[in-house]
């Protein structure tokens, strides 16, 4: 399958800030899951790792023209360091996902907290509102439920997600495959 075929393509932006260390290996076997998975639906799938130390802003670790089966190690890439800086790795994947502009696209964001440039990713997601889909995938291990509650509401508010799901590390794999399956155009089109 080229590409170019599939009506939908999913862009994964995982949060690789200090916040998520002790978690990152379960992050990495819930997205390689998700992208062989939206390999078998012919599904274009991309990830990128995002913190405040690294350039570029969005670190590509997938990319939409690796095979899902024969390059599974390229996951390892999602590396653990600094601050949660959003928005301008943000800006990085919409720019790389603009060249399917006629397709249904869909940033999912994987995050385990406040992001540090909060006026900034909000800007830049409501900037990109109603040309992406935004899928917010929250990380809650290590909160209190008061804390996460108060977080979650905040962060659908306030960054102009589209869609939030909370998430720990036992359902994070289970989240993100139904996500996949949901957007499997072969059988939108059957019904």
């Amino acid at each position: 399958m080229s590409i170019e075929d599939s009506p939908v393509v999913l862009g994964v932006l995982v949060d690789c800030s200090g916040s998520m260390t002790g978690k990152m290996e379960t992050v990495q076997k819930a997205i390689l899951a998700a992208w062989q998975q939206a390999a078998t639906y012919e599904i274009p799938l991309a990830c990128w790792g995002f913190s405040g130390f690294k350039t570029p802003a969005a670190r590509p670790v997938i990319t939409y023209e690796d095979d899902a089966y024969q390059s599974p190690e390229k996951i390892q890439g999602l590396e653990v360091s600094g601050p949660t800086i959003l928005a301008p790795a943000f800006e990085e994947v919409c720019q790389a996902m603009y060249r399917f502009a006629q397709r249904q696209r869909v940033v999912i964001i994987i995050f385990d907290g406040e992001v540090n440039d909060r006026a900034l990713a909000r800007d830049a997601l409501f900037a990109q509102s109603g040309l992406f889909e935004l899928v917010g995938v929250f990380l809650t291990d290590g909160f209190a439920k008061s804390d996460a509650e108060a977080l979650i509401e905040d962060s659908l508010i306030n960054l102009g997600l589209d869609e939030l799901f909370v998430v720990n590390r036992s359902t994070l794999m289970r989240v993100l495959l139904e996500l996949v399956i949901r957007y499997d155009w072969r059988n939108s089109t059957n019904d």
